[in-house]
């Protein structure tokens, strides 16, 4: 490899591959989603939003909307909220869900179609920045603009909230396990690990990347499980091996 190649930066993911079909019959919480469209969420949705504790009157700025969840309740909590996704589709059904809030929450909530690297709002204005689910979809080249735009985006002890799935230490290392754990008890082989449909995931984090990309805030990372093997969440360091990953990356100035 030729010292051109090694710089050339790989491409984004296609937007279009995150299409109604994707949203709807495959991305993670679909099932919950259409159930009861944002009154049900799964677990680790739900989580993000316990850890984001959303107060009344807060500027939130969700990154990579998806379906609209989070943005739906940060606004039934009385938050200003900005939601954005590249999606086409993603943005469509955001505004579908939105719709549905009554008018004096509506109102507090604009959902744009607009790519991460090209955030485009006032300097310091946002209290809180989520990421749920969307840090794994893009490439570390993407990743060093978005997470610098987010810094100047934020208020001076505004916080980002990233939650990533899977953690690459879970599936290296804490999966082979459980399988062979599986293996040994004659229960059933749970197979390959299988997290997301397509080949959308481009940069899977562990806690050492995920410290690497937030080295500019002050940062807590840890680690947790939403199946039976939830009891070792409250374990330092164990629950690095968790399945999911989450950080609170709190802006110093």
């Amino acid at each position: 490899m030729n010292l051109q190649t090694r710089h050339i930066k790989p491409k984004p993911v296609d937007p279009k591959v995150y299409d109604k079909d994707y949203l709807l019959k495959y991305c993670h919480g679909h099932r919950e989603f259409a159930k009861s469209g944002a009154n049900q969420l799964p677990k680790r949705l739900e989580r993000t939003m316990e850890v984001a504790s959303f107060k009344k009157g807060q500027t939130i700025l969700e990154i990579g909307c998806g379906r609209g969840e989070i943005a739906f309740h940060a606004a039934k909590t009385g938050c200003i909220v900005t939601a954005i996704d590249y999606s086409k589709d993603a943005v469509e059904i955001t505004k579908k869900l939105i719709s549905k809030l009554p008018n004096n929450l509506k109102r507090n909530v604009t959902v744009l179609k607009m790519d991460a690297k090209d955030l485009n709002f006032p300097e310091k204005y946002f209290n809180q920045i989520i990421m749920a689910d969307v840090i794994e979809h893009l490439h570390p080249w993407e990743i060093e603009i978005v997470i610098a735009k987010c810094n100047q985006l934020l208020k001076a002890k505004g916080r980002l909230v990233v939650n990533t799935s899977p953690n690459l230490w879970f599936v290296r290392y804490s999966y082979p396990i459980i399988r062979l754990i599986q293996t040994i008890l004659k229960l059933k082989d749970p197979g390959k690990f299988l997290e997301c449909y397509g080949e959308v995931h481009v940069f899977e984090q562990t806690p050492l990347t995920l410290k690497k990309i937030l080295k500019d805030f002050e940062t807590k990372i840890w680690g947790e499980n939403f199946t039976k093997a939830s009891w070792f969440n409250k374990i330092p360091l164990l629950n690095l091996l968790a399945s999911a990953l989450f950080a609170v990356a709190t802006k110093e100035k």
